[in-house]
């Protein structure tokens, strides 16, 4: 029960952590579509174009870093029910 209970913190770290990384993501990802537009409705479609390109991943990162945050979730909750079962015995 002493590692499912280190388990446990370790994941609570982490999701804290991929929470973060995951909003800094969304944002980013916001951020340049915001640029992408005012160059686009500025008439500089070149540089909406260039910003485009290098950041073309950012989305499925995001979705990602998401998947990582709902199985980090799922399984502290199984390590939870699990330790809860031991203590009822």
């Amino acid at each position: 029960m002493a590692e499912n209970k280190s388990k446990v913190e370790v994941i609570e770290s982490m999701i804290v952590q991929l929470k973060d990384l995951h909003h800094s993501s969304v944002a980013l990802v916001e951020k340049i579509a915001a640029l992408q537009l005012k160059a686009m409705e500025g008439g500089v479609d070149r540089f909406s174009d260039k910003l485009g390109k290098p950041f073309s991943n950012l989305s499925e990162n995001a979705k990602a870093i998401e998947e990582i945050l709902k199985e980090a979730e799922s399984e502290r909750n199984k390590l939870k029910k699990e330790a809860e079962k031991g203590q009822a015995k």
